[in-house]
């Protein structure tokens, strides 16, 4: 992260912070404040687009690589581009973008899970096993996002949700070709580890540690609520018998 000048005076307050990031990304476009910070990214930048082997001074804009941030940026979270390579590198992370919720819907339509912990762990196994990287964070907003499209811990059995945005399913060979596109495969680990099946023994200790769990609840709750019925059964006897001596 780089210094400016009067960056402390020039920062906003938190508060105003807080209500820049209430602003859709249009209106937050429009405030004084990214007008400023826009310009010290273009002077930072020399006014030149800074992707490899591209000396425009034409067309510049501001492109957020993040937009968590809003109303604080630093020097990292911006990259000053032409509007050519801006716009090819939008139209890249769509088709990332699009790659990624394919792999997740994919998980989802593959069957049920006993828990958002083994959703997540099959997601993982799926990007590993197409060979496809992405960031943390990234995986995280994603995955919270897909909740609404899981029904998981159902009373009685969990849920199968099918998603109805076509295609789901996606193969080996046409993520692969995609990553080849976006010339992604130099960011693919080599060799990579092998994702390795599960047993049926292992499948069977699962299911049955699964059904172990559930019983603990029952058992539980029905302790619970017997202690209820007992206390509530013990203060009407106590009631009843202040009523009668």
């Amino acid at each position: 992260m780089h210094l400016h000048e009067n960056d402390d005076a020039q920062m906003p307050t938190p508060e105003r912070i807080q209500a820049l990031r209430r602003l859709s990304y249009h209106a937050y476009l429009q405030t004084p404040e990214w007008k400023r910070r826009r310009n010290r990214a273009l002077a930072h930048a020399s006014w030149q687009c800074e992707h490899p082997g591209c000396t425009s001074t034409e067309s510049l804009e501001v492109h957020h690589r993040r937009y968590d941030r809003l109303g604080a940026e630093p020097d990292d979270d911006l990259r000053v581009l032409c509007y050519g390579h801006h716009h090819a590198l939008h139209n890249r992370a769509e088709r990332l973008r699009q790659l990624h919720w394919r792999v997740i819907r994919d998980v989802i339509n593959s069957g049920a899970f006993e828990s958002f912990g083994d959703f997540i762990e099959a997601v993982k196994v799926r990007f590993a096993t197409l060979r496809i990287r992405i960031d943390p964070h990234a995986l995280g907003d994603m995955l919270g996002m897909s909740l609404r499209e899981v029904a998981i811990d159902a009373p009685d059995h969990p849920t199968r949700v099918a998603v109805a945005d076509d295609p789901a399913h996606i193969s080996e060979a046409e993520a692969h070709a995609v990553l080849v596109e976006l010339d992604l495969l130099d960011l693919v680990p080599s060799p990579m580890p092998a994702v390795r099946e599960l047993s049926p023994e292992e499948i069977l200790e699962r299911h049955w540690r699964t059904d172990q769990r559930k019983a603990y609840r029952m058992v539980q709750q029905q302790i619970l609520d017997t202690a209820q019925r007992v206390a509530a059964l013990e203060s009407a006897i106590e009631t009843d018998h202040e009523g009668s001596s």
